[in-house]
């Protein structure tokens, strides 16, 4: 029997990655050795109030300085902890979503939006995260300024830096 945490790790990691297990990064002619390089984004980790496992149709919509939006229903809340669900947030722009229950009864969002062009990123980038259920009033629950740090490949001499963002309120 897998650990709690750590399936929970491995699906994170799963998720994160499947783009890649996908081909996404260069198709079946790519290297399966060649590492991944860092990915230029910003990931946000949301503590959710507990009345969010009761939500029917959660209804997650992440801003980008106002201008983009994106909106995505998520099935109810799984019923088992340590497990979440993971998808996409749309579909022309890498953002991917999970909904997690945590073991100690807490739920928490956590999505990961990724840039191809880490020029399109800049320091005081305002994103906004809302949440409601199915029809309802949106509450926000992340709203937040970022800054940009340049980040290298896990892997030294893999590929090219990134920025990867730090958010402040």
């Amino acid at each position: 029997m897998i650990h709690p945490e750590w399936n929970r790790f491995i699906l994170t990691c799963l998720a994160m990655l499947a783009p890649v297990l996908a081909g996404a990064c260069g198709g079946s002619a790519a290297k399966s050795d060649t590492p991944a390089p860092c990915t230029s984004g910003v990931w946000l980790h949301i503590p959710l109030a507990p009345s969010t496992a009761a939500m029917a149709a959660p209804t997650v919509q992440v801003c980008r300085n106002v201008t983009a939006c994106y909106t995505s229903t998520f099935p109810p809340l799984p019923s088992r902890v340590n497990d979440g669900f993971t998808q996409n947030m749309s579909d022309t722009v890498p953002i991917t979503g999970t909904l997690w229950l945590n073991s100690d009864g807490s739920i928490t969002l956590d999505i990961e939006w990724t840039f191809d062009a880490p020029s399109l990123l800049q320091d005081g980038d305002h994103y906004v995260v809302t949440l409601a259920n199915g029809t309802g009033i949106a509450t926000t629950v992340l709203d937040k300024t970022a800054t940009y740090q340049m980040s290298a490949p896990v892997i030294a001499d893999s590929g090219p830096t990134c920025l990867q963002a730090t958010l402040t309120p």
